[in-house]
């Protein structure tokens, strides 16, 4: 719900890239491990758009008393054919 959630408003941006899909997400000893997609890559704002996406996954997360911490896994970019 969270990585689908429009904004309240038009003027806002959707931090959340369009085709983002969470891979997997596992939780072990209070760590969840989260894996994005590669389209995370097209986060349209820049470096503080990306701390806000990877802040609201985390306290979303971290909502749940058996999750102390977050770890983040993303698909690497594909090569160039350049």
């Amino acid at each position: 719900a969270l990585i689908n959630t429009k904004p309240q408003s038009d003027k806002l941006i959707n931090a959340f890239p369009k085709g983002l899909k969470i891979i997997s997400l596992t939780v072990d000893k209070g760590v969840a491990v989260v894996n994005l997609s590669k389209e995370i890559y097209n986060i349209e704002a820049g470096s503080y758009t990306e701390m806000m996406l990877t802040s609201a996954i985390t306290n979303t997360l971290t909502e749940f008393p058996e999750i102390k911490k977050v770890n983040f896994l993303i698909r690497r970019r594909e090569k160039s054919q350049y």
